[in-house]
């Protein structure tokens, strides 16, 4: 069996080109833009859940319960409220148990579990009572 010289370099060349054609390349050049938009959009969508959680306090808690608090986050479906007093915040939460969650659901149209309570003694003093 003789073969030349040069097919079999050839074959080989040929068998390199094949498996080079099934190697997976990197993107190159490939920019942060549509990962930075993703993270602006949810950063967007988050804002606006806590802005409307702030809003559905202001507009549903009772006179009492919203004079004494402030609402200052929402992460990861709670609320998150700072209150004056314990007296305060136990008249606030009684509210929330009374059925002021579920109302806060409906009207900030975002995702809150629940409520927590932080105490502060500044916490509502730029409302008048």
């Amino acid at each position: 069996m003789s073969t030349r010289p040069g097919s079999t370099d050839q074959a080989r060349a040929a068998a390199l080109e094949r498996l080079r054609g099934y190697r997976v390349r990197a993107d190159r050049g490939r920019g942060v833009g549509p990962e930075i938009e993703a993270f602006v959009r949810s950063l967007k969508r988050i804002s606006a859940q806590a802005s409307r959680a702030s809003e559905a306090w202001e507009t549903a808690a009772p006179d009492g319960v919203r004079a004494t608090t402030s609402v200052v986050d929402l992460k990861g479906g709670t609320l998150i409220v700072r209150v004056r007093s314990a007296a305060d915040r136990h008249r606030a939460d009684r509210w929330v148990r009374g059925g002021g969650l579920g109302e806060l659901r409906a009207l900030a149209r975002a995702p809150i579990t629940q409520v927590r309570f932080e105490l502060d003694g500044s916490a509502g003093t730029n409302r008048p009572r």
